[in-house]
């Protein structure tokens, strides 16, 4: 049996991703995106599990509507933030830091995606050598956040994803394989909304510029590719893409990262060169 790793970041804490927390909007993100590979190897769902999530998260945000109007920074730029208040479309929902005793005693650290060590199974210490064929890629969510300036921890400030911090959002047009193909045949659910399919020629990755020390000695690992879609989360994505769509709308906009500017794709994909 041929094992394949596949692992996906998303923005937010451990709660966030897993359950745990009243806004549940980065939970039903994650929990799409393991329909789709549990999916892929055979394992079947009804979709009316995946509207009952998302209807579920629609009406908590209705129900915080009084809350919402007392202040605080808005959790998307405009048109998303005025005409969907407040409910937060797909990807914007809030994360938070844990709160609990034992994680303030412990303190926090931000996680580093693509730059993880062995560790030293005698002494229980990492090592100077990097994992290998660790499969890391970065959904989609983290990039519609940053274009749309969703909010960081506890809704305090926008979000700047501090994990990415030694890495640069870029538009190429390399090519990748990935695991779950756009029209898979065990899907059975509504054909893709227009504007969602997978581009072809261009891909979104994310591009190591750190520090040269610490940088992943295996060449194939300074790059992160961005996690395209499957159809779970398509199809979670049409239950709660607001108005207008969030994906569609973080298409067009330019992303400020790390002081730079990031074309929008469809001016980005004509300033391309191939490697």
């Amino acid at each position: 049996m041929t094992t394949e790793l596949r692992q996906v970041w998303f923005p937010g804490n451990h709660g966030n991703c897993g359950g745990g927390w009243p806004d549940q909007e980065a939970a039903d993100a994650s929990l799409a995106w393991m329909m789709d590979q549990m999916a892929s190897v055979g394992v079947e769902f009804d979709l009316s599990c995946l509207e009952r999530v998302a209807q579920s998260t629609i009406s908590y945000y209705k129900s915080q509507k009084a809350a919402s109007k007392k202040g605080g920074p808005k959790w998307a730029i405009d048109p998303i933030y005025s005409n969907n208040q407040p409910v937060r479309p797909w990807a914007l929902g809030s994360i938070n830091k844990a709160g609990s005793f034992i994680y303030k005693l412990a303190g926090f650290e931000d996680r580093t995606p693509g730059l993880y060590k062995r560790t030293d199974p005698k002494t229980d210490r990492e090592t100077n050598i990097f994992l290998q064929d660790t499969n890391e890629r970065i959904h989609c969510s983290a990039r519609i956040r940053l274009a749309c300036k969703g909010l960081g921890l506890d809704d305090k400030s926008v979000w700047t994803c501090p994990s990415l911090s030694n890495w640069q959002l870029k538009y190429t047009n390399e090519t990748y394989k990935d695991p779950i193909p756009q029209s898979p045949s065990w899907w059975q659910g509504p054909s893709v909304e227009p504007g969602l399919e997978r581009r072809q020629g261009g891909r979104w990755i994310w591009e190591y510029v750190g520090p040269k020390s610490s940088e992943p000695t295996d060449p194939k690992q300074r790059i992160m590719v961005e996690e395209p879609l499957g159809p779970h989360e398509r199809y979670l994505l049409q239950l709660s893409a607001g108005t207008p769509n969030v994906y569609l709308f973080a298409e067009t906009q330019d992303i400020v990262w790390q002081g730079k500017t990031i074309p929008a794709p469809q001016r980005a994909s004509d300033l391309v060169v191939s490697n």
